[in-house]
């Protein structure tokens, strides 16, 4: 069943800097796996849109469909990519290339392993400028001692010369932003920016994601499997599960009326939300596990997981319904409203 992007996924007045429209993966394993299952997106300009979902619901795959980098063994088999109003799917590889770092561009999840270990940090920012022919070399230069300045590092000179082996884990993180907003892309995507990174050092990176979008203009693909991250700096939020996109509204609306069983459950193991139920082992959980790629055959994907999960459930798989204003989720009995109160955001 298509679930396609619809008016109420894009804030009024706009049309999208990224659409995601049904797209399809398969990888091959000596047979096709469906690894994400007609996954539906939209990010307006100036708008950090958050998708959420525990490990291996589709989260970082559809973030690598969106740059075309997916792997080797893995193919596009339905549904397309617009970017600016340009499919990406109709461009070739070298179009393709020219078009990441300059109008879309990536924040990897693991920076240690993402960053050249035998060039210098500065050297790394300057490489984005040169490959697009921007900037003369000694403006380079000042351009990535300026963005070092911007996302917070102290010291630019000093983290110019310095390797990433040398920097701290927030350090190489804030060195990966600046690489990412070298070129001042359209849009920016940030896969899991804050594992790993204390409380303090991850309230930071948050902040320079709002502060690029209200001061540049730049448009967030936030991936996360952190509510409390989305709670902090999203717009709007797509909830993923096994590949698919089970619910779809604004952050107030996710958080204050879920419809989808699956995002109350994420929402119930947050620990601020449960700071009156003492230990951490006393957090409610989901039950079972996201399900391995093949082992989908018919029905919810959830219902094994779900408590409300009815025959229906398990024979046939629900398309996003309608579930209130700009709000969709793909279950076939949603909760009922009012549930939990509304995220509080703190200011930072």
């Amino acid at each position: 069943m298509s679930q396609g992007v619809t008016d109420d996924q894009v804030p009024a007045g706009q049309d999208p800097v990224l659409a995601v429209e049904d797209l399809s993966v398969c990888f091959e394993a000596g047979r096709q796996l469906k690894a994400l299952s007609q996954v539906s997106v939209t990010v307006g300009r100036a708008e950090i849109v958050g998708v959420v979902g525990e490990s291996g619901c589709g989260k970082s795959l559809t973030a690598l469909s969106v740059m075309g980098l997916l792997p080797h063994n893995a193919t596009v088999t339905g549904g397309r990519v617009v970017l600016e109003g340009v499919d990406l799917g109709s461009l070739n590889g070298r179009q393709r290339r020219d078009l990441r770092g300059r109008r879309m561009s990536m924040v990897f999840q693991e920076p240690m392993v993402a960053l050249n270990p035998l060039m210098r940090a500065g050297r790394q920012v300057t490489e984005v400028l040169s490959v697009h022919s921007l900037l003369s070399r000694p403006a380079r230069k000042e351009r990535t001692l300026a963005l070092f300045r911007e996302v917070g590092l102290a010291d630019p000179e000093a983290r110019y010369r310095q390797y990433p082996h040398q920097l701290s884990g927030g350090m190489r993180q804030r060195v990966m932003i600046a690489m990412a907003l070298a070129a001042e892309p359209s849009l920016l995507i940030a896969d899991e920016p804050t594992t790993a990174l204390d409380p303090t050092v991850q309230s930071q990176i948050l902040q320079i994601f709002l502060d690029i979008r209200d001061r540049l203009g730049t448009s967030v693909l936030l991936v996360t499997h952190d509510m409390g991250v989305i709670a902090e700096v999203a717009d709007r939020v797509t909830v993923m599960y096994a590949g698919r996109v089970v619910e779809s509204a604004p952050v107030s609306e996710i958080f204050h009326r879920p419809a989808h069983p699956y995002t109350a459950g994420l929402l119930a193991s947050i620990p601020a939300r449960n700071a009156d139920r003492g230990r951490a082992e006393d957090l409610p959980t989901i039950p079972g596990r996201v399900p391995a790629l093949g082992e989908i055959t018919a029905g919810c994907p959830f219902a094994p997981r779900c408590e409300r999960a009815q025959t229906r459930c398990l024979q046939e798989e629900p398309g996003l319904l309608a579930a209130g204003p700009a709000h969709l989720a793909a279950c076939w009995y949603p909760l009922e409203q009012d549930r939990l109160p509304a995220p509080a955001r703190s200011e930072t």
